[in-house]
């Protein structure tokens, strides 16, 4: 996690470092490359990992930086990092001490894709409606005495995206809906994840 969370801060200051390079203005104050960092949190509309086993609690939150060019719309590009603690009810048989939890964390990696408008309300604050995907390969999955490993989960996830945000200044929010297009296993009939995302961050 600390190599990761290195690679995106010097991401940053590159960033950073090219918008503020680039004079191109497009239209006037506003530059055509923007730039930006943000944390969230998801928040499961389902549970279920497979036939056997349901999540009894999940904890899932996010970062990650993005690059943005355009105009009115504008395709940003960014890389993120993502962990899910997932809580597992575990009974043995009938007695006392065959009952325990079990905490399962996954972690992935995240490269989002997208196309995000942005139409000014007022000078300080404009709405953001944005639509793509993320592309979410699993990193490592934590020790557990269930069984779950990189070798029974899915390994590489698509996920759909679609959100609305607003910006104030230099600080910007936003509520998304995503919905995955796997399954945690492969071989679940479960019905897909799916999560209310939330997001703060800032764009410069």
């Amino acid at each position: 996690m600390k190599k990761i969370m290195s690679i995106l801060i010097v991401l940053l200051i590159l960033l950073q470092t090219l918008v503020t390079a680039q004079g191109i203005k497009w239209r006037e104050n506003e530059s055509l490359f923007r730039a930006g960092f943000r944390i969230g949190m998801n928040f499961p509309f389902t549970r279920g990992f497979s036939d056997d086993w349901t999540s009894t609690r999940i904890f899932s939150p996010d970062f990650g930086g993005y690059f943005r060019v355009g105009e009115i719309v504008f395709g940003e590009a960014g890389i993120g990092y993502t962990f899910q603690k997932n809580r597992f009810a575990v009974d043995l048989g009938s007695g006392a001490y065959d009952q325990f939890d079990e905490v399962v964390e996954m972690r992935f990696l995240q490269i989002p894709i997208r196309a995000v408008g942005e139409f000014r309300i007022k000078k300080i604050f404009s709405l953001q409606p944005a639509l793509g995907f993320i592309y979410q390969p699993l990193l490592q999955v934590s020790d557990n005495l269930i069984g779950f490993s990189k070798n029974n989960l899915t390994n590489h996830y698509f996920i759909l995206t679609a959100g609305l945000g607003f910006a104030i200044y230099f600080f910007t929010f936003e509520l998304s809906f995503r919905q995955f297009l796997q399954n945690w296993m492969p071989e679940s009939r479960m019905k897909k994840p799916s999560y209310l995302h939330f997001a703060l961050g800032f764009q410069i």
